[in-house]
């Protein structure tokens, strides 16, 4: 396996994979909603325009070849620090379990402390209980609850 960064061009000749990948990520930890195609394809294009502003980078694990995984983040300011955001972090069925999703999160903390980025946060559902578990054991913390109440 091979964990590595993408540039917005090689994310780009990889639109169609990478768009239905995030759709079921969208499935997975936000069942509860329906996510179109169009609402990924947006995500996506957002992504693509970030990342040429020098704001958002990709890493991929390529399984012979094959995109097996992602994760994603963009850059943001944090009380006069630079933060790393994780946006996504997807694998595909057949490869989890497999410690794609830890090289993918390690490939980001590397390239955070060599950048100077201050600190990585994330979101994950309460119920995602494998990503907890990751995270958790990768050291991170939790510093915040959000809470929701449905009006209707």
């Amino acid at each position: 396996m091979e964990v590595r960064q993408y540039s917005a061009d090689e994310v780009l000749q990889n639109k169609n994979e990478m768009i239905e990948m995030l759709r079921d990520n969208y499935r997975i930890n936000i069942p509860e909603h329906a996510v179109s195609s169009d609402f990924c394809t947006d995500k996506f294009s957002k992504l693509v325009l970030h990342m040429l502003e020098g704001n958002a980078f990709v890493w991929v694990a390529l399984k012979n070849g094959d995109l097996a995984g992602f994760a994603w983040g963009f850059l943001f300011e944090h009380y006069n620090e630079k933060w790393l955001h994780i946006n996504h972090v997807f694998v595909k069925k057949e490869h989890r379990q497999t410690g794609i999703a830890r090289s993918l999160m390690n490939a980001l903390w590397d390239w955070a402390r060599n950048n100077g980025i201050a600190a990585l946060d994330l979101y994950v559902r309460n119920t995602n209980d494998a990503a907890v578990s990751l995270y958790t054991k990768m050291g991170f913390e939790s510093q915040k609850i959000y809470m929701t109440r449905k009006a209707l």
